[in-house]
């Protein structure tokens, strides 16, 4: 499931940038490195790498899916995320990095975060970020086919998220008390006699049966 969720991260990256920038409708990629040939500019590919690094952390309950099944966190995938914007000249570059920027500093309260809120086609529900790193570097190495280059660097988090099932929930606990330990239990009744019923409370308190 994690490989998914990578997945449906970057997608929706892509959806959010789309939404922002108009003019990159339909002319965006996600690569694991940087496209050979581009056909229709101007252009953005999202790059990150197969194998980012995973930093583990202790398992945390994410979402309860129903049917005995749950979702776990159990850390996150970090790593460094470029996006490749190639035009045809250096004007529309210029324009087109600035809204990128401009995009990533909007956010309240985190200016330079991405946060992308994302449901992975199992109805998980969760956000992966990413922190702008590095606002522009302009490569002009192939400025005679008319290909112009800017290069922003992200860091990527992504939540490592695996599913659990079957996994079974106690909805009641009851606990007898008795100083009667010869009298034999009888299943059919439940309750042997002489015998005081409890429930444990969620905040471990007794209350009656």
């Amino acid at each position: 499931m994690t490989a998914v969720v990578k997945l449906d991260a970057l997608n929706a990256l892509a959806a959010a940038i789309a939404a922002a920038v108009p003019a990159l409708v339909g002319k965006i990629t996600i690569q694991q490195e940087p496209p050979a040939t581009i056909e229709a500019f101007p252009s953005l590919a999202i790059i990150f790498p197969g194998r980012p690094q995973f930093a583990p952390a202790d398992r945390a309950l994410h979402q309860d899916l129903g049917g005995n099944v749950v979702v776990w966190n159990v850390g996150a995938f970090e790593g460094p995320l470029q996006m490749r914007l190639t035009t045809t000249n250096k004007l529309d570059r210029a324009q087109l990095e600035q809204q990128l920027v401009d995009y990533a500093m909007a956010r309240e309260g985190a200016p330079g975060v991405i946060v992308v809120p994302v449901v992975s086609a199992s109805v998980i529900n969760w956000v992966a970020a990413f922190e702008l790193e590095d606002s522009g570097t302009w490569m002009d190495q192939r400025a005679f086919e008319r290909e112009y280059d800017s290069v922003l660097t992200f860091n990527a988090v992504i939540p490592a998220l695996v599913t659990q099932s079957p996994v079974y929930q106690i909805d009641k606990l009851v606990l007898g008390l008795t100083s009667d330990f010869t009298t034999q239990f009888t299943p059919s009744t439940f309750a042997p006699p002489d015998v005081e019923l409890v429930v444990i409370n969620q905040d471990g308190t007794l209350s009656p049966a």
